[in-house]
């Protein structure tokens, strides 16, 4: 998200946690496109956390892993580059029905104090 104020709130409190819930059956691939994060970029500037953009690290969720962040962190998402087989060989196999596909499953929440709107994104 952006930020609320143009500076001085790397030493704020959070205003919003976002929590992405894995739902894929199998753990998700690098290929699935992943969100990656900036550590520690909600104590910085958001001009000095992009900055840094080249040393994001990727969240790979398996079914139930559960990612908990500061909604302030600097985060993307990667292009999913998967191909149908590449996904159908990450498969646990404990279905028969293959709705993998190119798709990666994830549960989005936000937890926000009252006051917070998110209206960029959705």
């Amino acid at each position: 998200g952006s930020p609320l104020f143009e500076k001085g709130t790397e030493s704020l409190p959070s205003y919003a946690l976002n929590v992405f819930v894995g739902l894929h059956r199998a753990k998700q691939l690098l290929e699935l496109g992943p969100t990656e994060f900036v550590v520690g970029s909600h104590h910085m500037e958001p001009d000095s956390a992009m900055s840094k953009i080249g040393t994001a690290v990727s969240a790979v969720l398996g079914k139930g892993d559960i990612l908990l962040y500061d909604y302030r962190i600097c985060h993307r998402g990667t292009s999913n580059l998967s191909s149908s087989s590449v996904a159908s060989s990450a498969v646990d196999g404990d279905d028969e029905d293959d709705d993998t596909g190119v798709i990666r499953k994830v549960l989005y929440l936000m937890y926000a104090r009252p006051w917070f709107r998110e209206h960029l994104n959705f």
